[in-house]
């Protein structure tokens, strides 16, 4: 399968991804241009790192503002979810010493 290290198949994504999307973000809906905060990034759906893939289907067009957003947001639901984890450890060795 191709990867989008691959320079022709990442141009065949972006072209692709940005007809399929009609040329706007996937989550603010502007409509995207050659620069700035409003330039397209390809954003994958289920992130490489969690075993998404360079597929088509989990390539979605956002822009650069956006998608610096959702990374921002991915890390801090990672880090609630871990302290909550912690907390809970705390908790139940506690528990176990009473």
């Amino acid at each position: 399968m191709p990867t989008l290290k691959d320079p022709q198949y990442r141009a065949f994504a972006r072209r692709e991804v940005h007809r399929r999307q009609g040329g706007r973000c996937l989550y603010c809906h502007r409509e995207f241009t050659e620069a700035g905060e409003l330039a397209m990034t390809l954003e994958h759906l289920k992130a490489k790192m969690k075993g998404g893939t360079d597929h088509l289907k989990n390539l979605a067009a956002a822009c650069w503002h956006c998608n610096q957003h959702r990374g921002k947001q991915m890390n801090t639901t990672k880090l609630l979810k871990e302290a909550k984890m912690a907390k809970r450890a705390a908790d139940a060795r506690s528990e176990e010493k009473v």
